[in-house]
């Protein structure tokens, strides 16, 4: 069952520049996305943070105009503008009313080409990111996620904490967000998404008046190797809370692995969210251990993670991973029912116009598209690739893909957590 996608536009501008665009006039606004290989993974050592760091500068002032006069810009407009970083990007966003489109991509150019970098914003930004640190270490949430990124990735790159640490982001300075900028920010390195009311031509001209100054870049930023496979473990972090947080999972595959499908369609069987999911069956319904568990394959270049995440009472915790195991071998020794296997199938068929529903999901994926190589025909072959997934394939998928016996375990709570 082939849906139709949004229809993408490739628009090359005069000066050679790409973006990806769904054009849209249904209502006057265009959003834009423009990203940047350069998260967390490529933040120089010993100087964790300074990718979130150097995007948290990008609207405290460009060119002629300090951050308070950037800002009072965008607001006259009615523009919104975002900036941020994940372990693998730095994604800058503006939506902006069409008939004011381009005064803010004339904004937006200004921040991607010419950041201010001030002293002042940056010492501000600086104690933002260090109160947040400090917020993390009081949440058990977070406290479970660095531990497990750290027991999972090791040294790897993946393994950065894209907030960084308190002595990593102590060290910062507008040096190096101006230097992190200057090597990360070209156009080789950058992907751009728009989505609204704006026709190719006139995208043309905006990118060349706006972007055209980053320099060309030689080739975007890529993960040489993936991560080394981590010993079995166990980490238990003492927190005086009522409920523990509980991660488990190792290592899982990249977005193009040939078993990617499959593996999806198995992980929606095992925990991928649904009330009818396995785990949360076996671990809320019939046993009454949280309100809530799932699993999900994270991919990532390489080898991205499998994680499964709950919440439980300190005492229940042993018996919530005990039942994580158990399923996880259950659904590798004997191939799903075939009722179980056809509803989901159903469900994420039938669900995938949900994923499409908003420009700013559109957005995204298209960045996403761009940024993995998934290609223009990815949304409106989705659903073609679930439905050729087959039972046998499921199966194959959970032999393959998880490893029971192999698992990094993170549970953060009081003392009687794990035994």
């Amino acid at each position: 069952m082939t849906h139709a996608q949004p229809p993408i536009q490739v628009v090359t501008s005069n000066q050679g520049l790409t973006a990806w665009l769904v054009e849209s006039h249904s209502i006057p606004m265009v959003s834009v996305e423009v990203a940047f290989r350069a998260g967390s993974a490529w933040d120089p050592k010993g100087r964790e943070g300074t990718a979130d760091f150097m995007a948290s500068l990008l609207d405290e002032g460009a060119a002629d105009l300090d951050g308070t006069a950037f800002k009072e810009a965008l607001e006259d407009l009615g523009s919104r503008f975002g900036a941020g970083a994940d372990k693998l990007d730095v994604t800058v966003s503006l939506d902006s009313l069409s008939e004011k489109v381009e005064e803010s991509f004339a904004l937006l150019g200004k921040a991607l080409t010419q950041p201010r970098f001030e002293a002042a914003a940056a010492k501000r930004i600086q104690e933002a990111m260090l109160a947040s640190i400090k917020r993390g270490d009081e949440n058990p949430d977070t406290i479970a996620g660095r531990a497990f990124a750290k027991a999972l990735y090791g040294e790897h790159p993946y393994g950065t904490l894209t907030g960084g640490t308190p002595e990593s982001v102590g060290k910062l300075s507008p040096k190096d967000a101006e230097e992190y900028h200057a090597k990360h920010f070209n156009q080789a390195n950058m992907v751009v998404s728009v989505v609204g009311d704006i026709t190719p031509e006139a995208l043309k001209e905006l990118l060349d008046r706006h972007l055209a100054a980053l320099p060309a870049g030689e080739a975007r930023n890529e993960i040489a190797h993936g991560p080394t496979t981590p010993a079995a473990q166990t980490v238990k972090i003492e927190k005086d809370v009522p409920q523990s947080s509980i991660l488990v999972g190792h290592l899982g595959m990249d977005r193009h692995d040939p078993d990617y499908y499959a593996a999806y369609v198995m992980n929606y069987i095992l925990g991928g969210g649904s009330f009818q999911a396995r785990l949360m069956q076996e671990v809320r319904v019939k046993r009454g251990l949280t309100y809530g568990i799932y699993s999900t394959f994270q991919p990532m270049p390489h080898q991205g993670a499998f994680v499964v995440k709950v919440q439980t009472k300190n005492a229940d915790a042993q018996t919530s991973i005990d039942v994580i195991e158990a399923e996880m071998r259950k659904i590798q020794e004997a191939p799903v029912g075939e009722d179980e296997f056809a509803d989901a199938i159903r469900y994420l068929v039938g669900s995938f116009p949900l994923r499409l529903e908003s420009n700013s999901k559109i957005l995204n994926y298209l960045t996403a598209m761009q940024m993995e190589n998934l290609g223009l025909d990815y949304l409106e072959t989705w659903t073609d690739k679930i439905e050729a997934v087959t039972l046998e394939q499921v199966h194959q998928a959970a032999q393959k893909r998880l490893q029971p016996d192999n698992l990094v375990i993170v549970v953060v709570g009081a003392h009687e957590a794990a035994k």
